[in-house]
């Protein structure tokens, strides 16, 4: 969460808030989790993103 404005990382209940409506709408469960546990490793980034960097990179 470094970086979001607006979100104090020990509001467990917020974080909670936002990491269930992101779930819902169909947010990578990696990043979900991440929203949740504030310890854990970033994800990684997938094959789709990086065919999208390579996308925006050779335009």
């Amino acid at each position: 969460m470094a970086g979001v404005q607006g979100l104090d990382p020990d509001d467990s209940w917020t974080r909670r808030l936002v990491g269930e409506s992101l779930e819902a709408r169909g947010v990578a469960r990696e990043v979900v989790a991440a929203i949740l546990n504030l310890d854990q490793e970033p994800p990684k980034p997938m094959l789709f993103d990086m065919l999208d960097i390579y996308a925006r990179d050779n335009e």
